[in-house]
């Protein structure tokens, strides 16, 4: 996964399961958030993005500090919180079918200043009565300096999918 915080944000990551390899682009620009999806020599525009959107669909209930976490040289504080998923239009087409479909997400990420040094979230799906979790764990594996070069990459692929 490759983040850049700076005067406009980038995230690239690759998701490998079950022999397929899934790469995520997003980038902002001007206040807007741009995404796309990559998959067996596909990309897409991620439909659930349109402009200007909340962070990642997800509506916080309770968040706060609950100690201090020290990573690849950085000093941090952990925070810990909770909240429901918004599914989106995923749940209008499951409620159309007659299946009522939620999620809630928890979990704890490790942050210094504007760097985000580890997270781990829990999702936790649940489909008329039946659940499933998705565990989603990030660790900083190095930090370097921003790369305008590398905005301007991941923001064309985000914006062509």
């Amino acid at each position: 996964m490759v983040v850049g915080l700076g005067r406009e944000n980038y995230t690239m990551a690759v998701i490998r399961h079950s022999g397929v390899e899934i790469e995520v682009f997003d980038a902002t620009e001007g206040g807007k958030e741009y995404s796309s999806i990559c998959a067996l020599g596909r990309c897409v525009k991620d439909p659930s993005v349109r402009g200007e959107v909340d962070l990642r669909n997800i509506k916080v209930k309770d968040v706060g500090v609950v100690g201090r976490c020290r990573h690849l040289g950085y000093e941090g504080e952990i925070y810990r919180g909770e909240g429901v998923f918004d599914l989106g239009m995923l749940s209008e087409v499951a409620k159309s079918q007659g299946v009522e479909l939620n999620a809630t997400v928890s979990g704890e990420l490790c942050v210094a200043g504007d760097l985000v040094l580890w997270a781990r979230e829990v999702y936790m799906f649940s489909a008329d009565g039946k659940k499933m979790s998705l565990e989603v764990v990030i660790n900083a594996s190095k930090i370097g300096a921003y790369s305008v070069e590398r905005y301007r990459e991941i923001l064309q692929k985000a914006k062509t999918g």
